[in-house]
């Protein structure tokens, strides 16, 4: 364990992995040696853990790749993994996106929630970044270049990664308090620490809004649907999202396939003529040739005045409304 995961994972990666060998896999398998470890041992604690499928899974991708590492070290003969051929159990990822009345609901919930206010700039923090839970409660002060609308991490789940801020974000920044001698933007209750739990604060949120079944990582899906819905591409999507492989982001391709993408596809196809005829007319543009056009968080409608010709700004404009405050609210 400590060469193979602890040596080469993420802190957290390792004590997950820590977590699934103490409950899951060890009180299965007993005091065997790893050499001496079967099919039938694998297939025992894949099926004592039938009912939590998800967590059954996990476990035996783990021993997985502890049984190849035992291979390649010499502690079991190659190819003989015992997780080989123990079929996974099907699992459903579970996606919840919030409509534009549940976002409002939302909004006054936040409003009215009187308990701190770094555990409400936390939940929209999640909502107009759709940065991951522990990338926000780990932000800290010195990554954040308010000039650029950007925060640099040294380190998450898939790397360095910035987190792009719209200005409705920039603003929640702007309006919190900042504790001396402690770097957190999301302060904790533990002096010169940031906040652990967000749970306790987003269940009492969640349920004056009457949401509670929505988790805060159902949050970070509401940004990537309504990116999708106001016309951003996917790479882009993902790319904000901090996801390292496309097929990840692809679970919100649906979302562009509504009504509404037929006209959004209209209006993005007469952008492009008319900026083609524009620089045709400058001579910057070949006969044919569109524009490049510049894709940034601002094209969403998040954060920014939105363009009220079309009816792509309409969610995006709601979250903003109900969330970022009344300096973004049309007048």
């Amino acid at each position: 364990m400590a060469e193979h995961a602890e040596a080469k994972r993420k802190a957290s990666t390792a004590r997950e992995y820590r977590r699934l060998l103490d409950h899951v896999v060890l009180p299965a398998i007993g005091k065997r040696k790893v050499a001496n470890v079967t099919r039938q041992d694998v297939t025992k604690f894949h099926y004592a853990r039938r009912e939590t499928p998800i967590e059954a899974n996990h476990a035996l991708a783990v021993a997985s790749a502890l049984f190849n590492f035992a291979e390649r070290i010499g502690c079991r003969p190659d190819g003989s993994n015992p997780c080989r051929h123990v079929e996974k159990y099907p699992q459903r990822n579970r996606e919840r996106f919030l409509s534009a009345d549940e976002l409002a609901r939302l909004g006054d919930a936040l409003a009215a929630y009187d308990g701190s206010p770094y555990a409400t700039a936390a939940i929209k923090l999640l909502v107009f970044t759709g940065a991951r839970l522990g990338e926000v409660l780990g932000l800290q002060w010195q990554w954040i270049d308010f000039d650029r609308g950007e925060a640099r991490l040294p380190d998450s789940k898939s790397g360095p990664k910035t987190i792009h801020l719209p200005p409705p974000a920039l603003a929640v920044l702007t309006e919190l308090p900042r504790v001396e001698g402690n770097p957190h933007v999301i302060v904790g209750g533990v002096p010169g620490a940031g906040l652990v739990n967000l749970e306790k604060p987003w269940r009492a949120i969640r349920k004056k809004a009457e949401l509670e079944d929505v988790r805060l990582h159902d949050l970070r899906h509401a940004f990537a649907s309504i990116a999708v819905s106001s016309g951003m591409g996917l790479p882009i999507i993902g790319k904000m999202l901090g996801h390292t492989q496309a097929q990840t982001t692809q679970r919100y391709a649906h979302l562009a396939r509504g009504p509404g993408e037929g006209r959004s596809r209209r209006r993005r196809q007469q952008d492009r003529r008319g900026n083609g005829r524009r620089h045709r007319r400058q001579g910057r543009c070949c006969r044919g040739q569109a524009a490049p056009r510049r894709i940034d968080f601002g094209s969403a409608g998040i954060g920014r005045r939105p363009d009220t010709r079309g009816h792509r700004a309409a969610l995006p404009y709601r979250l903003v409304r109900t969330l970022g405050g009344a300096r973004y609210a049309r007048p």
